[in-house]
C-alpha cells in the first residue's frame, strides 16, 4: 500500500531528481561493484545487487526505493516486489533458506 504524502510532492521530486542524477554520473562504479539502477519512475526507483565475484552472476538482492517522503523516516514494510513466485522458486526452498 503506498504511502501518505506529507512532504511537498515538488520537493520529494527535486530530491529524487537530484539522487538518481548523483547515481548516474558514478554509475560506472556501482555497476563495477554489483549495484544496477534497473528501473526509475518518480517516486519509485528499483536497484538489483548481483556480486561481480561470484560467478555465474547471480542476483543477491533487489531493494525498490520510495523517496514520496524523502526527508522522513522509513520504515520497512516486506516484501513489496518479489524478484519471483514461491512457485518458481527451487523445490525444497524456502524462506529460512534465504
Amino acid at each position: 500500500m503506498p504511502e501518505i504524502q506529507t512532504v511537498d510532492p515538488a520537493v520529494s521530486r527535486a530530491k529524487f531528481d537530484r539522487q538518481i542524477g548523483w547515481f548516474q554520473t558514478q554509475a560506472g562504479v556501482y555497476r563495477a561493484q554489483g549495484c544496477f539502477l534497473i528501473e526509475r519512475s518518480f517516486p519509485t526507483a528499483f536497484f538489483i545487487f548481483a556480486p561481480p565475484k561470484i560467478k555465474p552472476q547471480i542476483i543477491g538482492a533487489a531493494v525498490e526505493i520510495d523517496f514520496s517522503n524523502y526527508d522522513l523516516p522509513t520504515s520497512v514494510g516486506g516484501f513489496r516486489r518479489p524478484l519471483y513466485a514461491p512457485a518458481d522458486c527451487p523445490e525444497g526452498f524456502t524462506a529460512k533458506d534465504a
